[in-house]
């Protein structure tokens, strides 16, 4: 979560830059409180932040990621954290080409269809909790 934690700290919300990232196309809203969701109260403002949006950055913390399943709601956490690294790896080299809202939102339209990419990740977590 090195890059997703870098990206909650800044003021902007954290661009589309690959395919994987478009299962944020919806956007990525910013929990402004860094405390612990240790309470009811915090809980609530934090659901009221994620709003209808799959995932959420939280300021100085790292972020929340929701899904239709556990498998969905995983692989949305390695999706999220891949796109933050190759988003910062590219303005490292220069300005980055951003994906516009449309063409995310139809690839993350398709992604989901699909479920292929994400299922491939499935797998792999399945591999890692048997070794």
């Amino acid at each position: 979560t090195r890059f997703r934690n870098v990206t909650g700290v800044q003021t902007c919300a954290l661009p589309i830059l690959h395919l994987m990232g478009t299962l944020f196309a919806d956007g990525l809203p910013i929990y402004d409180d860094p405390r612990l969701v240790s309470t009811t109260e915090r809980g609530i403002a934090l659901a009221n932040a994620l709003g209808p949006h799959r995932a959420a950055l939280m300021r100085a913390h790292g972020s929340v990621v929701t899904g239709g399943d556990v498998e969905e709601c995983v692989t949305g956490a390695f999706f999220l954290e891949e796109n933050a690294h190759r988003a910062y790896l590219a303005c490292t080299l220069g300005q980055p080409v951003w994906m516009d809202d449309a063409e995310a939102k139809a690839a993350a339209a398709e992604l989901i269809r699909s479920r292929g990419p994400i299922r491939r990740v499935w797998a792999m977590v399945e591999i890692e909790g048997v070794e």
